[in-house]
């Protein structure tokens, strides 16, 4: 939470920006169910920022990768996987736009880790 109150401080002191929330997850699931998740990693983030910071819901550019551009390929260690599991923001492009939301149920009966 520490980390998303400082997105909110940054963007709340620059009211114009938009910012990209781009979710990621590890490899160990289907690529189905890592967009569903990397999905829903970005979209919590910025309903907590929208819902408990106030920011408009039109400065948030939403992104996901699934397990595409892990920090860490081949990752065999538990700590190795925590680390490719993340929400990164960055301050948007002009061209940036959301993603829609994947395709399927993307694993609707798992039980979802954020």
């Amino acid at each position: 939470y520490a980390q998303l109150q400082h997105v909110a401080s940054v963007m709340k002191g620059y009211p114009k920006i938009k910012v990209v929330v781009h979710g990621h997850t590890d490899v160990r699931s289907s690529n189905e169910y890592n967009d569903m998740l990397s999905y829903n990693r970005s979209m919590t983030c910025i309903d907590y920022l929208v819902n408990k910071h106030g920011i408009e819901r039109s400065r948030f550019i939403l992104q996901y990768n699934g397990e595409i551009n892990n920090l860490i390929d081949n990752a065999s260690k538990e700590e190795e996987h925590f680390i490719n599991r993340r929400v990164e923001f960055y301050i948007a492009e002009d061209n940036a736009q959301d993603q829609s939301k994947p395709a399927g149920d993307g694993g609707a009966n798992r039980k979802w880790k954020y």
